[in-house]
This record gives structure tokens, sequence and C-alpha cells, in this order.
């Protein structure tokens, strides 16, 4: 499963950088401190494999808010829908790494965005 939730990330990247291009950007193609400073206590912590898991849902829950709450700061329409389709990919990733850890799949009926990375920081 983790390695298919990772394909799903590389092709996001891609999406993202090959957008950034076409528009005339440089792609952002290193990793993101903003998510990295916010990941280092757990990353640290990490003593077993159910720890490696809910870090893993932090990042899932991380990126998914993240796209969603950001997506009215694209300027092309093209980018929002990629966006919200890219959160949503991440809320199911969150919503399988919650059934492993026999935590509620879908514990809220709205999406929350407390861990959100704002526009800006490299995300």
């Amino acid at each position: 499963l983790l390695q298919q939730f990772r394909s799903h990330h590389l092709e996001h990247a891609a999406l993202f950088e090959e957008a950034s291009r076409d528009l005339g950007g440089t792609p952002y193609d290193a990793a993101n401190p903003a998510v990295l400073e916010q990941l280092k206590p757990p990353l640290n912590a990490l003593e077993d494999e159910p720890g490696v898991i809910t870090l893993a849902l932090q990042v899932e829950n991380i990126v998914g808010q993240t796209h969603q709450s950001n997506v009215g700061s694209y300027r092309e329409p093209a980018l929002a829908v990629a966006a919200m389709s890219v959160g949503g990919v991440e809320a199911r990733h969150a919503a399988a790494m919650s059934a492993i850890l026999s935590q509620p799949a879908a514990p809220e009926a709205f999406q929350k965005a407390e861990q959100a990375i704002p526009p800006g920081t490299g995300l």
C-alpha cells in the first residue's frame, strides 16, 4: 500500500513540475522545508512500524489539507482542479492509513485544514 501511495506522490509531483514549466516557472523539486519542520518531532520519535504508519498518516493529512486549503490561490483554473484532485487522493490515503491503525477512516464529515501549509511555502 505504501509503495502505491509513493507512486501516487511521484505522479502528483510530476504533474505540478510539468505545470510549473508550462507556465514558464521553475519547478520546486526539493523537500518542502515547511513540511519537514512539522515532521521533525515525529521523525525523531520513530521507534516501530506503527510509528512509521502514524507518521505516514500525518504526512497524508498535511498534504491533503494543504492542497484543499490552498486551491483558491491558483490563478490557473486547471491547477485548482489538479490541486483538488490531489487533495482528494491524499485524503483517501489518510483514510487507508487510519484504517490500518484501527482508527476511524473518515472521522469527520468535512476535511479540516489545521495542518495545511500556507501558500508560498513550497508545496
